[in-house]
This record gives C-alpha cells, structure tokens and sequence, in this order.
C-alpha cells in the first residue's frame, strides 16, 4: 500500500497546488485560508474531510473569524514542506487513502477499526527494543492506519525519532510532558516534516514552545484535567493564557478520575468555543473529537490505546484489558477480540 500511495496522482496534484498556494506570500490571510479551503474541498474524498471542511468554509465567512490570525501566524511562523507534509499525512493519508481502507476492512470481517492510535511509551522497551512498535505500525498501515498519538512522560523525545524517521507517510503527534528534547531532534522534525510535538502547558511550556518556533516547526499545548480543573476551563482562562505561546492546536483529555459528567460538560464547551472563533487556537477534547471523527470515517466509533506494558483501555472501564496484549498479538486480531460490530462489544479508548 506504501508503494501504491506514493504513485498516487492525486495526492501528487494535492501536494503541489498546497504548496503553490502557500508560497504566495502576496495573499491576504483571509484570501489565503479561503483558497485552502477551497482546495481541499474540491479535491477531497473522504466523508470526515468532506464534513470539515464544509464548516470549515462556513466559518470562514465570519469576517472576525481569529483563525484568520492563526493562519497568518503559521504561515509566516511554520515551515511550508512541515505543513504540507503533515497535513497531506493526516488529512490524505489518514482520512482518505487510509478511511477507505478501513471502511473495507470492516465490512469484509465485521469489525471496528480506529482511524489513529494512541500509545503510551515505555523507555525500555524504545531502548531495548523499538521493533515491537514498528511492527504495530506497520500492522496498523495494513489496516488503513496512518495516524499515531505517542504520549511520552519524563524522558527525553529523541527516543522517538526512529519511529518517525521509518514511517514517512504517517502523521505523528508526539505528546510529551516532564520531557527534554535536543536541537537534533528538532533537526529532524525539520528534516522528516511528519511528526507535530504537543507540549505539556506547565511552567516549562514557554521555553518548550519558543524553541520549536525558531525552528518553524509546527506544535501543540496539552493539558490533563479533572474536577478542579472545571472552572478555568469553562471560563476560558485556561485557553487564554496559552495564547500567548502561539500554538496551532490546543488539547484538553481528562484523567482517568475525572467523570463522565464533567467530560461531556467539557466537551460541549470546547465546542461552542471553537463554534465562536475568538480564540486563534484549534482547540479540541482529545478523545472526544477522535471518537467523533472515527465515528464520521466509518459509523460506528471506535477508539483504541494501548499502556506502557501493551495493555488496551477500554472505554468506560477503570480496568485495562489484560487478556490481550498489543506486543504480544496482532493488531487485526486484537481488534477482533475488543471491537466486534454487535451491540454487545465494548468500544476501546486510549
């Protein structure tokens, strides 16, 4: 399937009309957001990027809209072939070329299928042995999965760049707290242009994030909440006060404690604030826009994550799955043990 995608005229046409558009520094941001908007419409296949980017046209016409901010910024402030590299990884790879795929899959064996993974990484194991996760990557491009979250905590990110470097045609988000990462590890984000860092919005995002912008390279805020958390976030302080950091995406996920009440409070806040476009942020509930888009890419919604020892979380469950194990089974067969298409199948969430 690799070689097939990479021989792709289409996606080659998406590509060099992106770039073209992006280069011409003469165009006013609004102008500009249109005209790619515009184009991913016209070229798009899949029901998710088809639905996103209707709304995202429809947003466009607010004249105040402050994505028109945030497409200047990063226009100006983001390296082009790292935007057009992501973006084709994610939006082509991962919800067109990819969803069909899985769309396939799924009706040929009756099972759900993630359009992404999430997984949270052992050191020992990226140390010792880093095949065990190319073979779940590899398994997954199989399947149609060309979108990978790793979450990595109090480690240094470079452990991450063999992956990214051996799977140029995926789309990474490397969320990272209590981590370092050297200038050679910026050095090859630069180089690889797949992968977006997600800092950790603590007291060291500042200096974080200000490193990845003098290297043009795209990234993100994340931040874990509970209970406590509530009030800052319904108040939109918490939001505000990672403006400054100028980050493209802004990613709240709850705790393992938090309830289910206040997740979906959170949920419905995260969208009325994107709906109201005062923030030049894309701001997103983790899980919960992944289920959503998962649930747009092939109906029924699908989520799944895998713990450091490669034990799936399934969703609504304190308790992670013991019975399989990613580093143990395939991925197409643990699928078949804790995503089944029938009533009684629990669905899987990191």
């Amino acid at each position: 399937m690799e070689e097939k995608m990479g021989k792709d005229i289409t996606k080659i046409l998406v590509e060099c009309m992106l770039d073209k558009i992006l280069q011409d520094s003469r165009s006013s941001p609004r102008r500009l957001a249109r005209n790619l908007v515009d184009i991913s419409l016209n070229f798009a296949k899949g029901r998710f990027q088809k639905r996103f980017l209707s709304d995202a046209q429809e947003m466009l016409k607010n004249p105040e809209s402050a994505y028109y901010e945030l497409v200047s910024d990063q226009i100006a402030n983001v390296d082009r072939k790292h935007m057009v590299t992501f973006g084709m990884n994610l939006g082509y790879n991962g919800c067109t070329v990819g969803a069909k795929r899985i769309r396939e899959i799924e009706a040929e064996q009756n099972l759900n299928i993630p359009w992404s993974l999430s997984l949270l990484l052992d050191r020992e194991r990226l140390l010792i042995n880093p095949d065990s996760y190319c073979r779940i990557i590899e398994q997954g491009r199989k399947i149609g999965i060309y979108v990978y979250l790793f979450f990595l905590h109090g480690e240094n990110a470079d452990l991450c760049l063999p992956l990214i470097e051996n799977y140029p045609n995926c789309a990474f988000g490397i969320f990272l707290q209590n981590c370092t990462f050297s200038d050679a590890y910026l050095e090859k984000l630069q180089k690889c242009g797949n992968a977006m860092t997600v800092i950790y919005a603590d007291e060291a995002a500042p200096e974080s994030c200000q490193r990845l912008r003098e290297k043009r390279l795209l990234y993100g805020i994340h931040y874990s909440y509970d209970e406590t958390d509530r009030e800052k976030i319904l108040s939109e302080s918490w939001l505000t006060a990672q403006e400054p950091l100028r980050p493209c995406f802004a990613f709240l996920h709850a705790r393992d404690s938090c309830s289910l009440q206040t997740q979906n409070e959170i949920y419905q806040h995260v969208l009325a604030v994107r709906s109201e476009q005062k923030h030049p942020i894309l701001y997103m509930e983790l899980r919960q826009d992944i289920y959503q888009i998962d649930e747009i890419i092939s109906d029924d919604a699908c989520l799944v994550g895998f713990r450091e020892d490669g034990s799936v979380h399934m969703r609504q469950q304190t308790q992670n799955r013991t019975d399989v194990n990613i580093f143990s089974t395939n991925l197409l067969d643990l699928l078949k043990t804790v995503a089944l298409k029938q009533a009684t199948a629990p669905s899987a969430e990191y």
